[in-house]
């Protein structure tokens, strides 16, 4: 924190609520914008939404969480998890957060898929063990983003959404995520893109490679 004059100093130490080593705490982060709501990551984190916070069965699946300050301190307030994630996600890789606070997105642009680019409906908490992978089992890393919305009762799991393509080449949606200060509008960096169009809207192809691109929702 900036007490004045340029001088900063350390107004907290933060950890997970599930500590573990190799979880990778504090991959990513996001401000709320009056500072009392920090999102942040572990992508390496491994438990089972079905099982709790301390489980570790599902390898290096990523976790989303939101920390508050009250005024008396930093506290844990919320931690996120995709229903349907699957070992090594690495859902967190990426974070934004509305301006109040109460949307929160996270990256897995490591995601594997098949070609089918289908968003996952909104649903209860579950985990899909299947292991998705190319023909040939070579793994195309998709990647989703998860959304989630604080609503009265609590946080609900709002939506996922997928690269807008069939593409067969990685296209790792979510490499980087910005949310507008109202959490209506998301945009993610897709690093792996293949396409060779020139500025906006133009026709989504895979002629080229790792040429980049931002979709917006």
């Amino acid at each position: 924190e900036d007490v004045g004059t340029g001088n900063w100093q350390q107004q907290a130490y933060v950890k997970a609520p599930n500590t573990d080593g190799n979880d990778l705490f504090g991959y990513a982060l996001a401000f709320s914008e009056d500072g009392t709501r920090l999102a942040t990551s572990a992508v390496w984190e491994g438990s089972n939404p079905s099982l709790g916070p301390a489980d570790n069965s599902i390898f290096r699946t990523g976790a989303g969480y939101l920390l508050e300050n009250t005024g008396s301190g930093w506290q844990s307030i919320a931690m996120f998890k995709e229903p349907q994630q699957k070992t090594t996600d690495y859902y967190g890789s990426s974070v934004a957060l509305s301006a109040d606070g109460i949307v929160f997105a996270m990256g897995a642009p490591r995601r594997r898929a098949t070609q089918s680019s289908t968003p996952v409906a909104p649903g209860p908490s579950k985990v899909n063990t299947e292991q998705i992978a190319a023909p040939g089992n070579v793994a195309i890393f998709k990647g989703p983003l998860a959304v989630f919305r604080e609503s009265a009762s609590g946080w609900d799991y709002d939506r996922n959404l997928s690269a807008p393509t069939d593409a067969a080449q990685p296209e790792q949606l979510g490499s980087a995520i910005a949310m507008t200060d109202d959490g209506t509008m998301i945009a993610a960096g897709v690093r792996g893109e293949a396409g060779t169009a020139t500025g906006v809207n133009g026709a989504q192809n895979e002629d080229g490679e790792d040429a980049g691109a931002v979709f917006l929702y």
